[in-house]
């Protein structure tokens, strides 16, 4: 019995070539397809991405008048804390003030009538 050596290339030399290039072709084929979805899906999600930003500065101006409201309200209520503490102190003076006056008046007239008294004496 007898054995041949034949180099594969001899045999099989064009199905390995073929081979070769559909392997070439299908990798080329896939990135190809990659590319193109990862472009796609820039322009599709492009609208999308504006739109949630729009969204979200929107809501940041939102939330930024409600802080401004809240702090107007706040500096609001104490303006009108600080009014009625100072009308509430006003009339207090002015009771202060009466009630000195009336002291006085009547120390006033006290003296007035004590020195009268003395001399009628």
């Amino acid at each position: 019995m007898g054995v041949i050596i034949i180099p594969r290339k001899h045999i099989m030399g064009q199905a390995d070539e073929r081979a070769f290039k559909t392997l070439v072709i299908l990798i080329s084929a896939s990135l190809c397809i990659i590319v193109i979805g990862c472009v796609c899906i820039l322009i599709l999600t492009n609208g999308v991405s504006k739109e949630m930003k729009l969204r979200a500065e929107l809501i940041s101006h939102l939330e930024a008048r409600r802080k401004a409201e809240a702090s107007s309200n706040y500096k609001s209520q104490f303006l009108a804390n600080m009014r009625l503490a100072f009308s509430k102190s006003s009339v207090n003076l002015k009771k202060f003030n009466y009630m000195k006056s009336y002291e006085t008046e009547s120390e006033h007239l006290k003296s007035h009538v004590v020195v009268r008294a003395f001399h009628s004496i």
